[in-house]
């Protein structure tokens, strides 16, 4: 997920540059020290948090379906295979929309405070 918030924050900088040399934004570019204002970091978090469950939640959801049946020893790639064969593809995001109400809001306000918590200490031990 650190990898993919790194991604977005350098794909918000490319926005804002571009931006930025069109005229159209004013403020300075972040830089590498800069902290992102609270409402991108809440963004990111976000963003990052929600590509991360829609490509793990298959796996998250074959750990839950072998702690809730009897799968008679076989691997969560065998029980989500025969969820597949039964139920189709959909079956694999069942449950998907109240994991990420409960994940994606937390997750976004953690990095949002922790970048504002990085950027405090960082102005305050740095003057």
């Amino acid at each position: 997920a650190e990898s993919l918030r790194a991604g977005l924050l350098a794909l918000l900088r490319r926005r804002r540059a571009r931006r930025r040399a069109a005229g159209e934004v004013a403020e300075p570019e972040l830089g590498g020290d800069e902290a992102l204002q609270w409402w991108q970091a809440f963004a990111v978090g976000a963003i990052a948090k929600l590509v991360t469950m829609c490509l793990v939640y298959p796996l998250v959801r074959g750990k839950t379906l072998l702690q809730a049946r009897d799968t008679q020893g076989r691997g969560i790639f065998q029980t989500l295979r025969k969820v597949v064969v039964r139920e189709g593809w959909r079956a694999m995001y069942h449950g998907l929309g109240a994991q990420l109400s409960k994940s994606v809001l937390s997750a976004s306000l953690k990095y949002a405070v922790k970048e504002h918590t990085e950027s405090y200490f960082r102005e305050t031990l740095c003057d």
